[in-house]
């Protein structure tokens, strides 16, 4: 019994060599579809990303007062297109802050990232932001208050606007499954990330900035 002789099987041996992960293979998670309604034609998307630079512009400049000159020269929209709002946030990162502004009855939502408080701020990025309620409060009174800011400005005086951080909110509780639009922007690289910040514009949103231009 002593001498009797055990045969491996190769992956066995490659295993035992170390040859082989024996972790098993990791799931491939695949992408959920979703159903979007393309209520703008292509006409109306390009006139809504000129009022989406104009928007920008009031943006930076806004900016521009608050932290500096050389800390803002550059925004890009990357992207503009019909979404799903299921699709919006499931772009969200744990690197992310989600602020939710309510004009009047539209909404749109705003996707911030971490790293864009560290830039602007010059302080230390805080890689446990999700338990640091100060980044949130400081995005969402200067950054995002300043894109709301210029989205309300192409509406008329009668809305009422506000902005709610969902830091500790239960973001599934917001996947409508609407459509709507989502604006994406870039940012120069003095500040030292490219990351891309996003806007999801509520169909009624955008109903009520075309009523007024």
């Amino acid at each position: 019994m002593a001498n009797e002789k055990v045969a491996l099987s190769q992956d066995e041996v490659d295993k035992l060599l170390g040859l082989v992960s024996s972790a098993a293979p990791e799931q491939k998670v695949e992408k959920k579809e979703y159903k979007v309604d393309s209520f703008l034609s292509e006409q109306q998307l390009s006139e809504l990303r000129e009022v989406c630079k104009n928007v920008y512009k009031y943006f930076k400049l806004s900016l521009r007062k608050k932290f500096g000159e050389p800390k803002i020269r550059k925004l890009t929209i990357t992207s503009l297109d019909h979404q799903n709002i299921n699709d919006f946030f499931d772009s969200v990162t744990d690197n992310d802050f989600i602020y939710e502004a309510k004009f009047g009855r539209a909404k749109a939502y705003i996707k911030l990232d971490s790293f864009l408080f560290g830039a602007l701020s010059g302080m230390k990025i805080d890689t446990k932001h999700k338990i640091n309620v100060f980044q949130s409060e400081v995005l969402k009174e200067f950054v995002a208050c300043f894109l709301v800011e210029g989205f309300a400005r192409q509406l008329d005086k009668a809305h009422k606007i506000a902005v709610t951080s969902l830091f500790e909110k239960n973001k599934n509780s917001f996947r409508k499954g609407k459509t709507g639009v989502c604006v994406s922007i870039n940012w120069n690289e003095n500040l030292h990330s490219f990351g891309i910040e996003k806007v999801f514009l509520s169909k009624e949103l955008i109903e009520a900035m075309r009523a007024v231009s």
